[in-house]
């Protein structure tokens, strides 16, 4: 069973999905990144804004349930991916609280969240 999952943005993010938004895949690999984690971890989501000058942990969503999410350790794309980019992707991070989708997911913005 697939726990409650999470997709993190910053400001310019909910600016686009408003409070029910649609995740688009996106990034190398073309996927939409979730995480299991309530209280995120900066370092171990790789969301440490080191390119970008936005909160990546601004704003949180709640992902709906989908047959099409799978847990990135293990999963086809993590599996297919080269080595070499698939550690430096995974270095010094938690990939075994990562989620991923090759399709686009409906989301709700939890209110509730404080960072």
């Amino acid at each position: 069973m697939t726990p409650r999952l999470f997709h993190y943005t910053c400001g310019h993010g909910r600016s686009r999905l408003g409070a029910a938004g649609r995740l688009e895949p996106n990034g190398y690999p073309r996927l939409v990144w979730l995480t299991d984690m309530d209280t995120p971890d900066r370092v171990a989501l790789g969301l440490t804004s080191a390119f970008l000058e936005c909160d990546r942990l601004a704003h949180r969503y709640v992902v709906r349930p989908s047959d099409a999410i799978v847990h990135w350790p293990g999963s086809a794309v993590a599996e297919a991916m080269d080595p070499t980019l698939r550690a430096e992707l995974e270095q010094d991070r938690q990939p075994e609280h990562w989620w991923v989708s090759p399709v686009s997911l409906r989301a709700t913005i939890d209110l509730r969240y404080r960072p």
